[in-house]
């Protein structure tokens, strides 16, 4: 918790929230770093108008595929398949 009078910088708050609302809308980026997460935001965020929603779909496919293989490179993810 931040001590009373210190300051908190609002551009990590408002990353930090945009991080949060991503992981709520699409649970399984939690297996990619910030940085890709954040990649993924923007692409999301900015894809072109026209795009069609096909498109969009793959580029969800896309990303959710990388997710499921950065899970796959954690420590630990063998011991987790094998229980479920």
């Amino acid at each position: 918790m931040a001590r009373a009078g210190a300051h908190v910088d609002e551009s990590v708050l408002r990353a930090f929230e945009a991080d949060a609302r991503l992981l709520v809308a699409f649970p399984w980026a939690r297996s990619l770093t910030r940085e890709e997460r954040a990649e993924f935001a923007d692409e999301l965020a900015h894809h072109p108008v026209e795009m069609t929603n096909s498109a969009i779909e793959e580029l969800l496919v896309t990303w959710h595929a990388r997710a499921d293989a950065a899970r796959t490179r954690q420590p630990g993810s063998a011991e987790r398949r094998r229980a479920a």
